[in-house]
């Protein structure tokens, strides 16, 4: 089979995986914007006690963005001026895992100081209430075995580099320790929402690198459908020679000369 051929071929391949890659790629991002999907509302139990149930999981082992824990109030409210949330007045959360084992202090960390307040509305805003339709009512207390310390709650940045050329990095301090496989058991007096953050920074990190290949993949194959079109054989390279001669005009044989007339000694 010719060359020109062969890359055609492969284009079109090429083509339409990307174009899959790419459709898979938008699906993930709107995946990632459904926000119901990520929410797991507590459910009461003995008299006004709220419990939630999650088994951490963590399938490559890279770490979680963990959960966000969520109640009902507004950020910022501080009537009695006392720096804490109005909203976190009386709160009372328990973190356990399945052992009865109390791991406030290990697996998560509750926020009510406002000086916080700003820091966990830009999660909200960024993360949950991305369309302005779903949080309305509800803020963000608390982040759960973030072990990435994704939210970037327990840490400090570094400057590094040398004069002209500095960068910045997040260094963590004590992120969230959390046991893969192991049910952690959120308890409140208050009615909660625990989020997802983890889940759905999946989705979007794997959307992301769908929309890197499959644009890859198409543009590779424009590259190959621009060179099969390109390449002809030898026999297409005659055949288009001859259709650019001028019409009635012999091709000439190399060292024959043609003449046309009378000629000494002609009959």
């Amino acid at each position: 089979m010719h060359r020109g051929k062969i890359l055609i071929s492969l284009g079109i391949v090429m083509l339409l995986l990307g174009v899959g890659i790419t459709v898979s790629a938008f699906g993930n991002f709107e995946d990632a914007e459904d926000i119901e999907t990520f929410m797991t509302p507590s459910v009461t139990e003995g008299g006004n006690v709220s419990v939630i149930v999650q088994e951490f999981t963590d399938e490559d082992k890279e770490g979680s963005a963990g959960w966000y824990l969520m109640i009902q109030g507004e950020y910022s409210v501080d009537n009695n001026d006392d720096n804490i949330t109005d909203a976190c007045e009386g709160l009372n959360i328990t973190i356990t895992d399945q052992q009865g084992n109390d791991m406030n202090s290990t697996s998560g960390t509750i926020y009510c100081e406002l000086d916080n307040n700003k820091k966990l509305a830009g999660l909200d805003k960024d993360n949950i209430d991305i369309n302005g339709d779903y949080s309305d009512g509800w803020m963000i207390v608390g982040i759960i075995c973030d072990t990435l310390d994704d939210a970037e709650m327990n840490g400090y940045w570094e400057t590094y580099g040398t004069a002209g050329e500095e960068g910045q990095r997040w260094i963590a301090i004590d992120p969230d320790r959390c046991t893969i496989g192991e049910k952690y058991t959120i308890s409140s007096n208050q009615e909660m929402i625990l989020f997802d953050r983890h889940t759905q920074k999946e989705l979007g990190e794997d959307g992301f690198w769908e929309l890197i290949c499959g644009l890859c993949c198409s543009c590779l194959a424009f590259i190959g459908l621009i060179l099969g079109f390109t390449l002809k054989t030898p026999e297409q390279k005659m055949a288009l020679a001859q259709g650019h001669q001028t019409p009635g005009v012999m091709p000439q044989q190399e060292g024959t000369m043609h003449s046309v007339g009378n000629h000494p000694g002609n009959i």
